[in-house]
């Protein structure tokens, strides 16, 4: 925000958060990532009753896979599917089914990476077996939000400040 000139004048933003296995008055944090981006997305797979099944097993599973042989090992990016819905009687195949979940980055770089990828696996292992897909990442309704990285400087100054009681050295 302060790089896109939103915040004139202002040289740095603090977050604060309370967390219950930090003693009160204490100071937690490291320079560098800190917290993971994450974005929501939604798909739609269409197609005949009995292959839907299938192509959508297929999808989550090609999901849960791309992710660990396409990121390097020291960075963090995780795909999940957290809901499958086809809303239909138990004696009946439904030609539509939803599935949807979160993805997470310690970079943007990550982030921008799964969302292009999330798209790809989706629809062609839809379209491999037969269906349809469309992909919402619903980025209006639940804007996605960048990983928290902390400056090498600004954390120095804190970390000094928070030892010395806030009267610097």
């Amino acid at each position: 925000m302060i790089k896109d000139g939103a915040l004139e004048g202002v040289q740095a933003i603090f977050g604060l958060h309370v967390l219950p296995s930090h003693a009160t008055g204490t100071i937690g944090s490291r320079p560098g990532p800190m917290l993971a981006g994450a974005g929501r997305f939604m798909a739609t797979i269409q197609g005949k009753s009995g292959g839907i099944i299938l192509a959508t097993s297929i999808i989550i599973l090609a999901l849960q896979q791309f992710v660990s042989p396409e990121t390097d090992p020291l960075e963090a990016r995780v795909v999940t599917v957290s809901f499958v819905d086809s809303r239909q009687a138990d004696s009946v195949i439904s030609g539509s089914v939803k599935l949807g979940g979160t993805f997470r980055s310690m970079t943007t770089e990550g982030l921008t990476h799964l969302h292009r990828r999330i798209t790809e696996v989706i629809e062609m292992q839809a379209s491999v077996h037969g269906c349809s897909a469309v992909v919402d990442f619903m980025e209006e309704e639940r804007r996605p939000y960048p990983a928290t990285f902390n400056d090498q400087q600004i954390y120095k100054l804190v970390n000094l400040l928070s030892s010395t009681g806030g009267h610097g050295s």
